[in-house]
């Protein structure tokens, strides 16, 4: 799930947010995905970078089956994962 920050002039239950249910999978190494999806990550977290010198750090894809919007307080709509993609 990924909720917009809390704020002290709107209700818990008003905040926009996306959950969605998927597979999730462990991207190894040597994936072709992986130069993506590690430069992705980067490209957000730049000062992360010390994550992929650790033996256990893994980065990870969601293949979601299911999407879930709810903008706002009464603005609920699921929507396919392909619409998801557009957005990103």
């Amino acid at each position: 799930m990924i909720v917009d920050p809390e704020s002290d002039t709107k209700p818990t239950h008003a905040l926009a947010r996306v959950s969605m249910q998927g597979r999730a999978q462990p991207i190894a190494r040597i994936d072709p995905r992986y130069t993506v999806a590690r430069a992705s990550y980067l490209a957000r977290f730049a000062d992360m970078s010390g994550l992929f010198e650790l033996g256990d750090f893994t980065l990870v894809a969601i293949d979601p089956a299911t999407v879930r919007v709810v903008a706002g307080f009464a603005q609920a709509a699921t929507i396919t994962p392909a619409s998801l993609a557009q957005c990103l």
